[in-house]
């Protein structure tokens, strides 16, 4: 009896692992592709993920109604439970429940549509969004441990990491319809590359993702999961294992060049070493010196080898980081001529691209500008505070490695847009979501 009734609930635990574990790969099919378009904003895809997550939603579903567990269905239900609230427990759900405000955050997404210029657009984003956030309320209701979570997400990162490596060091890049992967030429305009002085143009990383800033970011993460993952085994061989993949993550986010992953990831190890010497934890400074003296010699090594590259990136005075620095300061300028004309409603999500002065238009490399102009101030207040919720309560558990996180979040977000204007950055900003508030049920409930 018991087996019976719980075998299909681990069918579902492993179908959620395999979303994870492809989550990085971009296998999709592209169905309203325009060749004259080379706007990635403009076209509308159907995702691998997207049918295995439809079909976790629809297992779900059936496992939940066979238990006659939908009470959430019944009307009469609700309205009592909100008739014996008073206005001062509303207010503390908004302060205090992440899912309240997830759910109030959607809705103000969605009603963006009404004052978008182009509805397609808008509608592609709010399937993504809504998306995410089942995924989310799925995690939750299978009630996944994150250790796992963390395990399947950094074994499908690993491919990807070594990918990038490859893409650097060949100079060379291939592609695959299968595994979602375009073709990068260095010769190519609209490639992420970098230019010498003399001409010379060499390939940045892109792994498996849609940009060279995107693996940055997602390496960064995937390295303090693996720091954490380290911490809490005592398996020996596991161990070497995953300073291994720490070791590939290093090498790939490094082959990156991403300006906006280096200075995260600097800024975060910072205001974690300043929580471990508060806090005297003398066994993870250990920890923290052995894994930052391996990053340090990395970068050396490379940095050696490839001198010329790494100063190239580091000026400001060449052509193409002119021109990256004249987009983003062109962009920001954009969102807050938009956000004048538009403070409480916004323009509606997706549409910052339409609005875009820029020959090839990109969302302003900002979050909190891009909801802002995209979804209004109400929006952004409301986005804030979630992430307000999830600090402040991991920070009165001491969960210092998930402060670290957050605020390594907090930081990219101020740097780039992908973890609310693109797919994969939709739902791992989810799927981030729950493994940030794991361990503070309080704030679910």
């Amino acid at each position: 009896m018991f087996q019976k009734k719980y075998q299909k609930y681990f069918k579902l635990e492993y179908l959620a692992f395999l979303i994870i574990f492809i989550l990085p790969w971009q296998t999709r099919f592209i169905y309203n592709f325009d060749p004259s378009n080379k706007c990635e904003y403009l076209n509308y895809s159907l995702y691998l993920t997207d049918i295995l997550l439809i079909f976790l939603i629809f297992f779900h579903l059936t496992t939940f109604i066979k238990n006659k567990n939908y009470k959430i269905f019944d009307i009469k239900f609700l309205i009592n439970k909100i008739k014996t609230h008073k206005a001062k427990k509303y207010f503390l759900l908004i302060q205090k429940n992440l899912f309240f405000n997830l759910i109030i955050f959607e809705i103000l997404l969605i009603l963006s549509i009404i004052q978008s210029e182009n509805a397609m657009i808008s509608a592609y984003k709010i399937w993504h969004h809504i998306l995410g956030l089942i995924f989310f309320f799925l995690l939750n209701s299978l009630k996944i441990d994150f250790k796992k979570i963390l395990i399947s997400f950094c074994l499908g990162l690993l491919l990807p990491a070594c990918l990038g490596i490859y893409q650097f060091l060949t100079q060379n890049d291939f592609e695959n319809k299968w595994l979602g992967l375009a073709i990068h030429d260095a010769s190519q305009s609209g490639i992420s590359v970098i230019e010498t002085s003399d001409n010379k143009r060499f390939l940045r990383s892109y792994g498996s993702l849609e940009h060279p800033n995107i693996l940055g970011g997602t390496l960064m993460l995937g390295i303090f999961f693996l720091i954490y993952l380290y911490k809490n085994t005592k398996n020996t061989l596991l161990a070497s294992i995953l300073i291994i993949s720490l070791i590939i993550f290093y090498t790939a986010l490094i082959f990156s060049f991403s300006r906006s992953a280096y200075l995260s990831i600097i800024l975060a190890n910072l205001f974690y070493l300043y929580f471990l010497i508060k806090n005297k934890k003398i066994a993870d400074l250990k920890i923290f010196f052995k894994f930052k003296t391996i990053f340090l010699i990395l970068f050396l090594i490379n940095l050696f080898c490839f001198k010329e590259i790494f100063l190239t990136r580091f000026q400001t005075n060449t052509r193409l980081e002119k021109l990256s620095i004249q987009e983003r300061t062109s962009q920001i300028e954009n969102s807050k001529n938009l956000i004048k004309q538009n403070f409480l409603g916004g323009i509606g999500i997706g549409n910052y691209i339409l609005k875009s002065p820029e020959k090839n238009p990109q969302p302003v490399h900002n979050i909190f500008l891009l909801i802002s102009t995209e979804l209004g101030f109400i929006a952004l207040l409301l986005f804030i505070n979630i992430l307000k919720i999830i600090f402040q309560n991991n920070l009165t558990q001491k969960n210092y490695q998930q402060i670290i996180w957050i605020i390594t979040l907090i930081i990219l977000f101020n740097l780039d847009h992908w973890f609310f204007s693109l797919h994969f950055g939709i739902l791992f900003f989810y799927l981030l979501l729950y493994i940030l508030s794991f361990k503070n049920k309080a704030i679910l409930s």
